[in-house]
């Protein structure tokens, strides 16, 4: 049993023998509510009688993004120990304020844990969620998976994320389970230059880490849930935490398709609203579309005679992203656009 302590959080777990626990974090705050209160982010620890590599996974990093978390809630409920070789730290919840609320950002600072990262121990409960996972799982990890979706205001095609890396030999190792991830998409994005970001802070420890983009609109769709699972079994089967014959693998794919890389570089577009009204777009998720190519139109909500507005792609490439809700402000993304990437290109990234 390990005494786990970082400013406002604290635990105590045993995370070395074999066997499945299930614990909380403790996260002391105080506000009108939580005064005298402790709030509880869920923590597991599956650890088999073989040794083996340690995987951490994580989701609700964005509290209203909800393919990831039933997933790993069932991977917890699902998964013995003496079917696996090595150890899963498991957090489903990992923003458990604003995944409660229902939330993207914390209702306690309002802070966005995915842009609060390495973490503070007295800066406000977000920055400390994100420091606890520095200091204290991130080393204990060889690798990570965060899971996240759409959320609330949009969807996304099922996709992996590939965070450049500055170091070749951990962005080959990203790359290589990302492709095992297999997703039909893979969004590859620069090496982040302001940092917060969970994947940027375990590349400075040189800790293997991808993260996916599954479904969204604040709901939860079946097929993100099965390309999220598929894609995490074959992780664990390549890197021999489970192993051929699983009965999580029935059904599942162990070859990877291949998937296909987009461009989250500046050379992404967003069509964007320039007028409030009903959004009445064309395409779905994962369309190739051209540039020039009519996208939708904008309807104004008095002046029912004409479109207010009618919308082009400006570039070529892949819907990847799509607004959810119909009715639309001016400044409101409604597609996001990304250019195909050839393989080697990423490889040599």
């Amino acid at each position: 049993m390990t005494n786990f302590s970082y400013g406002p959080i604290s635990t105590e777990i045993d995370l070395d023998s074999p066997g499945k626990r299930f614990k909380n974090i403790n996260l002391n705050y105080s506000d009108n509510r939580h005064a005298f209160s402790a709030i509880r982010i869920p923590i597991a620890v599956i650890k088999g009688n073989q040794d083996g590599p340690t995987v951490l996974l994580t989701a609700g990093n964005h509290g209203d993004e909800y393919e990831g978390q039933c997933i790993l809630r069932r991977v917890i409920q699902d998964i013995d120990p003496e079917s696996i070789k090595g150890r899963m730290i498991i957090l489903p919840a990992l923003n458990y304020p604003a995944v409660r609320a229902g939330t993207r950002i914390s209702p306690l600072d309002q802070g966005n844990l995915n842009r609060s990262f390495p973490g503070c121990s007295d800066a406000g409960p977000t920055k400390a969620i994100a420091g606890f996972v520095v200091k204290y799982l991130f080393p204990l990890a060889d690798f990570c998976i965060d899971f996240h979706s759409g959320g609330s205001a949009s969807t996304y095609v099922n996709t992996g994320f590939l965070c450049v890396a500055q170091s070749s030999d951990l962005h080959r190792r990203n790359v290589e389970l990302v492709e095992t991830f297999g997703a039909p998409f893979t969004m590859v994005a620069p090496a982040s230059i302001d940092g917060g970001d969970m994947d940027s802070a375990a590349h400075e420890i040189g800790l293997p880490f991808i993260s996916c983009e599954l479904g969204g609109a604040g709901t939860i769709s079946t097929l993100a849930l099965g390309s999220g699972w598929e894609g995490l079994m074959r992780v664990l089967l390549k890197n021999e935490i489970i192993t051929q014959g699983h009965p999580f693998l029935c059904n599942v794919p162990t070859n990877p398709p291949q998937t296909c890389f987009v461009d989250m570089s500046s050379n992404c577009t967003m069509l964007t609203a320039s007028f409030d009204g009903l959004f009445s777009p064309l395409y779905e998720l994962g369309t190739i579309v051209e540039s020039g190519s009519k996208a939708g139109n904008i309807y104004s909500l008095q002046a029912a005679i004409e479109p207010l507005e009618e919308l082009e792609f400006s570039k070529q490439g892949v819907i990847v992203i799509k607004r959810r809700d119909t009715l639309v402000r001016a400044g409101d993304y409604l597609y996001c656009v990304a250019p195909i990437l050839k393989r080697d290109k990423v490889i040599s990234a």
